[in-house]
This record gives C-alpha cells, structure tokens and sequence, in this order.
C-alpha cells in the first residue's frame, strides 16, 4: 500500500506546532489584549525550532486579522496587539 506518513516539520527535543502556538496565541490576546513575543515562551531561551513554530503562528493570526504586530525599532520588543 501507499500510505504516507505526515512527518513534523519542528521536532527537536519536543515538538512544535504552530496550530497549538497560534491557540496559545490567541488565548493570551483574548486575555491581556497585547503581549509581547517573549511571552509566547515558557522558558526565557526557547529552542530555535519553537521560535520558528511561535513566529509563524504569529504571521497566521496576523493574516487573518486577529492582531497587529507592532515594533518600534529595528530589532526591538515586538509587541502582538489585538485588533
């Protein structure tokens, strides 16, 4: 037979998916209205692989008009703002 097996694009010590970041996501938004991209993490040195799984949650709720993403300055605190 010809089955494929969906393989997870983040794995590293855990996974990361973007669906659960981008429920998390909008959970926080709901809650405080704005949070900041570091709160995303439940660690203050998150794996590179659940940033990259965060950051594109963040573009999907930005695509569907969830939220804004604000920056002040070029590598500055990003800042997520419901819409």
């Amino acid at each position: 037979s010809n089955t494929e097996e969906e393989i997870p694009i983040y794995e590293g010590i855990s996974q990361y998916s973007v669906e659960e970041k981008m429920e998390y996501l909008q959970n926080l938004i709901s809650e405080r209205g704005e949070i900041h991209f570091l709160d995303l993490f439940s660690v203050s040195n998150p794996e590179k692989k659940e940033i990259v799984a965060a950051f594109l949650a963040v573009l999907e709720i930005v695509k569907i008009r969830v939220c804004k993403v604000v920056q002040h300055s070029v590598f500055g605190e990003i800042k997520i703002v419901r819409i």
